[in-house]
Parts: structure tokens; sequence; C-alpha cells
């Protein structure tokens, strides 16, 4: 384990506004319309007939294929992809729970999800 990562909320480097919208830390937006793959080098093939939208994460602790991100009924879900550093997510005043492998997990509102460490995001319902 490396030191705990998902209770780091200062090094959050992305922010999920409302359930369809992403704001990475490099201000690029992306709203949730076709799935999320997050990895090292994630594969760009299409998840149910759709094109994904691709976050590459440059970071050796982060797998190539690490967690998908995407709304399915109306709800903001992840999944991990088998990845060697697990994907987390804790909610709101709770504590952080390992992904199962491919496995959907409701991201609440104020839930974390964690990739690896080296990714964190927060599910906010608040407009900005």
């Amino acid at each position: 384990v490396h030191g705990d990562p998902m209770c780091r909320p200062e090094s959050l480097l992305g922010r999920l506004r409302d359930q369809r919208h992403v704001e990475l830390d490099d201000g690029q937006a992306l709203t949730v319309t076709t799935p999320i793959v997050i990895g090292r080098r994630p594969p760009d093939d299409p998840i149910a007939g759709q094109t994904p939208q691709i976050v590459t994460i440059d970071d050796a602790l982060a797998s190539r294929h690490h967690a998908t991100v995407l709304v399915v009924d109306g709800r903001l879900v992840v999944v991990d992809q088998g990845s060697t550093n697990g994907t987390w997510v804790t909610p709101p005043g709770g504590e952080p729970r390992r992904c199962v492998p491919d496995q959907p997990v409701e991201v609440a509102p104020g839930a974390i999800i964690d990739v690896a460490g080296v990714f964190q995001a927060v599910h906010d319902t608040g407009h900005q």
C-alpha cells in the first residue's frame, strides 16, 4: 500500500460536477455522455457502441486501463477494470472502500473516487 492516498483531499486532481460533468485539474471539462476511460494507456475501443472519452494518467501506479466512469440509469458509477493498485470510493463521511473489479459502484454526491492514489475526483452536485 502506498500511504492511503484516498485520505488526502488536498491532493484532489479533478472535480465531478453534477452527474454528467467532470472537471480535471488542467481545467479540461468533460461531459459524461459517453464513458470516460482512465489509465496509463487506456484503450479507445467502443463501450456499448459508444466511443469513450480518454483520460491518460502519466504515472506507473495507474494501470493501462484502470477504471471507467459512466452514467447508468441517471447515476454516476465507476468500474475498476482489474487494476493492480485499485480504485477506491469514499462516501461522504464514510471510510474508503476498494472497488471489486468489473463491478459498478455508484458514486454518491460528495463521494471521492481515487485511482491508484494518483488521480482523484469528487462527485459534487453543486454548480460553480
